[in-house]
């Protein structure tokens, strides 16, 4: 029998609500599913986090780790509530250092769903209670890097828009190191199918690389390769293992007009908070546009016609059943404005089954290179 080991790592300040709500409504849809298709044995935890006193006095983070109780999954899922948050960034670094560090089984598919909608601290250079980072002394790159060498896979849900500049890009560079997914979602319906879907995908992809490790540790040369030689033979291994096999995959509708341009190498190569934030704002952050007609700038969100402005980082007391939604200008000026326009975008999460594909094949790639290094 397969093994998945499940971690929800939840931003639960008060802009997440229609998230965490749509999260209670699906958690047992989610972990039945998952045991149905696969026939698989699903261990569940889950690690909440906020923010540090004094920004936020409830805590920085709260565990429920590892257990197969359906139970004890609901009362945990159930339990969480959108509160508090202090400042833009949040003790990401403190959340992610926890759920990097629970009891994985060796054998288990291990997959982590971060789902936010701000920064670490340490990340950016103005609103941050704790700009030298995270008051802990966790940091998220380094803790990307220990999921890295378990071959944990991340899969960071934005919640959109996101309003802290290189955000966005953060998030997809934690997705492409550890092999994961980047969702960028318009709203917390589909939630439960991206999880549902993606931990499916995750599992059959489990069985394929470690057909494809176990090739490779037989060959007792790979071991004397050079990393260009050991990269070469992974590749033509992953293609061979690749050819005929099925797996199911998602397909997440994107929300943006264009595709988005590849992650800056910075992103991929920072150590640390540090080294990124010393480096990153050298490089314009992307600019995305949506489908709704909404686009970045470098102060926040504008749609279409220049009709309004959208400051989302200073709207976190909003419910993002709201979101959408964007202040007056005045939000500029710190006054919160009632919503005054709603976003139209829709999305799905399709699931299919076939060949693997060349983004799966990188995926794979990547989680390869991440063992034999």
């Amino acid at each position: 029998m397969s093994e998945l080991d499940l971690v929800f790592l939840c931003d639960t300040t008060g802009s997440m609500g229609s998230y965490l709500r749509a999260a209670q409504e699906s958690i047992e849809k989610i972990i039945s599913t998952i045991i149905q298709s696969e026939k698989c044995d699903v261990r569940f935890a889950l690690v909440e986090y906020r923010d540090h006193p004094p920004q936020d006095n409830s805590f920085a983070f709260r565990l429920t780790d590892f257990t197969d109780s359906m139970k004890a999954i609901k009362e945990a899922v159930n339990r969480m509530n959108a509160k508090g948050g202090g400042d833009e960034p949040e003790s990401v670094c403190c959340g992610m250092h926890c759920a990097s560090n629970l009891k994985y089984r060796e054998s288990a598919a291990k997959v982590i769903v971060w789902i936010g909608d701000a920064p670490p601290h340490g990340f950016i250079r103005e609103g941050d209670g704790f700009p030298k980072g995270c008051p802990c002394g966790y940091d998220l790159l380094k803790e990307v890097r220990e999921c890295m060498k378990k071959d944990i896979v991340i899969y960071c849900v934005g919640a959109e828009p996101l309003g802290s500049r290189y955000l966005r890009t953060l998030m997809r560079a934690v997705a492409q190191l550890t092999g994961g997914q980047y969702a960028a979602l318009a709203s917390a319906n589909v939630l439960g199918e991206l999880i549902t879907n993606g931990a499916i995908e995750e599992v059959q992809m489990k069985g394929v690389i470690s057909r494809i490790k176990e090739t490779l540790e037989k060959d007792p040369s790979f071991k004397t390769l050079t990393p260009k030689e050991k990269e070469k033979r992974a590749k033509e291994e992953i293609e061979k293992q690749s050819k005929n096999t099925e797996i199911e995959r998602i397909e997440i509708e994107t929300i943006f007009k264009n595709e988005l341009a590849p992650v800056p190498q910075i992103f991929l190569i920072a150590e640390t908070l540090k080294d990124l934030k010393d480096n990153m704002y050298e490089t314009p952050d992307i600019q995305v546009e949506f489908k709704d007609g909404m686009f970045t700038t470098s102060t926040g969100y504008i749609r279409g016609m220049g009709r309004g402005y959208a400051a989302p980082m200073m709207c976190k007391s909003l419910d993002r059943r709201e979101v959408g939604t964007f202040c007056c200008e005045e939000t500029m000026k710190m006054e919160t404005k009632e919503i005054i326009e709603e976003r139209t975008t829709t999305q799905e999460i399709r699931k299919k089954k076939g060949k693997v594909t060349k983004e799966q094949t990188e995926r794979m790639k990547q989680r390869i290179n991440n063992w034999y290094k």
